[in-house]
């Protein structure tokens, strides 16, 4: 069967929207923390966002919680439509104001953003429930970040945490709640039945870059399988090598990045590379801002697993690996409007006391499963010397 053909270059906004403002989303710190009575270890940045499959429900479902401040948030239940069951599409919204004031989850107004009809009400209340629920066993989770001495490491993101066992009516009585510093809002990855089941689970988490962004109303699901559609690629394999290094002049008084592209590649702004419209490769050097340098990594590790404008993280595609100074992640993205899939190679190393090296390789995933070897070579020819 034919894939189907989608429109758009690996270089438009949203990959490029990435790029630009990674960094500096990961610098400006922020004083703000999205949950009354709870300190995160990673402070909360107000338009954040995260989704979570309800297997509460029986059919396919999902909650999301907005923070748009100390004092409003948005709640989502999205439910896709059901062929098989004839159950129609399903979007309830709902924005809440609460008292930032208090140690506790005090909601003090409401408005329903969507159509609803009486058979609604239950998942209305489910959502204040959620919110309430959630916020208070964060709050008694206590401190979650990397130095937590209880937390395990699992080869899965989606398995990497603080365990914490707590009663929890809402899913059934004693389940077990994994938290991890990198989810925003409740620092919650998922929630297991004692048997092991999995009950609620985080797929994707975002942070809007304006007003005008509706990538959290817009979240339709992550498919059970991504199929990313086709777009043509070709490449010489006998085209020049050729050496790029950053900075470019060696008298620079810092270490330098290289790394080897073919002339394929156009270099098109100092520190991007386009392959056609198929893939989008650049190297950066990031100064970290006076008093910032101890939380920086962790911060910049929880920027690089968000979504953008309509293009989401896939969070059980997220793979992370550490090694000294160098931290690299790999993950796809979902476009549920074009239908897009790309693969995403984000490589942080640090280069001195505050200077971290940034490289990041976009291609269409279905280009890149067609040619990992020469993607991963690019990859692996990405050195730092002094």
């Amino acid at each position: 069967m034919r894939k189907q053909q989608c429109p758009g270059g690996i270089y438009g906004r949203i990959v490029w929207n990435r790029i630009l403002k990674l960094a500096a989303a990961a610098c400006c710190a922020s004083s703000l923390y999205a949950l009354p009575g709870v300190n995160q270890y990673i402070p909360d940045t107000p338009g954040e966002y995260v989704y979570y499959r309800d297997y509460t429900f029986s059919r396919e479902s999902y909650t999301g919680f907005l923070y748009y401040n100390d004092s409003t948030y948005a709640l989502r239940y999205y439910a896709p439509q059901n062929k098989d069951r004839l159950l129609p599409e399903k979007s309830i919204e709902l924005l809440v104001s609460v008292d930032p004031k208090q140690d506790h989850m005090e909601m003090t107004g409401e408005r329903i953003l969507s159509s609803i009809t009486p058979d609604d009400t239950d998942i209305v209340n489910y959502l204040h429930d959620m919110m309430y629920e959630l916020t208070a066993r964060r709050k008694k989770a206590g401190d979650i970040s990397p130095h937590t001495g209880e937390r395990q490491n699992s080869a899965s993101f989606l398995k990497t945490g603080v365990s914490i066992e707590q009663d929890f009516m809402q899913f059934g009585g004693t389940v077990s709640l994994l938290f991890d510093y990198t989810v925003p809002l409740f620092n919650l990855k998922t929630i297991s039945g004692r048997d092991g089941k999995l009950l609620f689970q985080a797929v994707t988490a975002g942070m809007l870059k304006s007003s005008a962004d509706t990538s959290f109303l817009q979240f339709t699901g992550i498919p059970a399988e991504l199929t990313d559609c086709e777009h043509e690629f070709t490449y010489k394999k006998d085209a020049a090598a050729l050496p790029w290094s950053l900075p470019e002049h060696a008298e620079r008084e810092q270490p330098v990045q290289h790394v080897t592209l073919d002339s394929e590649w156009k270099h098109q702004l100092e520190n991007l590379w386009l392959l056609g419209n198929s893939a989008i490769f650049s190297m950066n050097t990031i100064d970290v801002p006076p008093g910032q340098k101890d939380l920086f990594a962790d911060r910049f590790l929880a920027r690089l697993l968000l979504s953008t404008e309509n293009s989401y993280s896939v969070w059980d595609s997220v793979d992370i690996r550490k090694n000294g100074g160098r931290l690299a992640v790999s993950s796809t993205y979902y476009q549920n409007k074009t239908g897009n899939v790309t693969r995403d190679f984000k490589i942080l190393t640090k280069l001195g006391e505050s200077t971290y090296g940034y490289l990041t390789l976009t291609v269409f995933d279905s280009i890149y499963r067609a040619n990992s070897n020469y993607f991963d070579n690019i990859i692996k020819s990405y050195s730092v010397s002094d």
